[in-house]
């Protein structure tokens, strides 16, 4: 849970864009999607890239504008979240799960207060909040 403690602003957000995007256009190409990977240590397939780049190109124009980069940041941070409070890894959080995950986060809520919030996130009403559930109500809280 400590990867929380620096939450990306949307200042971080666009200084690792624009390190990114190396000809200074306003877009990152898959050359250089590429080329980012590689500098981190990482060399993808082809196939590999071309689908990580679909997932960020969100519309589809052969360019990641610095938007579809910050969408795909929050998604991949709630994600990360996400994994975190699903302590057993079945694909859902349950009310003991994210009071656990409350807790270890340091924030002081009672047994009560959680399972408000727990109920208001699990809209389906199953007892266990879902990744979609989740993103529904997280998403726009990140501001960047």
């Amino acid at each position: 849970m400590d990867n929380y403690d620096s939450e990306m602003t949307r200042e971080q957000c666009r200084e690792v864009f624009d390190s990114i995007d190396a000809d200074k256009s306003g877009t990152i190409s898959q050359r250089e999607l590429r080329s980012a990977f590689r500098e981190m240590g990482y060399d993808p397939q082809k196939s590999e890239l071309r689908g990580v780049f679909r997932d960020i190109d969100l519309d589809g124009d052969g360019r990641i504008s610095f938007e579809e980069y910050c969408t795909f940041v929050k998604y991949d941070m709630l994600m990360s979240i996400f994994e975190d409070f699903d302590s057993n890894n079945n694909g859902t959080i349950c009310k003991d799960e994210l009071f656990q995950a409350i807790t270890k986060l340091g924030i002081t809520s009672t047994r009560e207060e959680v399972d408000a919030m727990f109920d208001q996130i699990d809209e389906s009403g199953d007892g266990e909040v879902s990744y979609e559930e989740f993103m529904k109500v997280f998403f726009d809280t990140l501001n960047f």
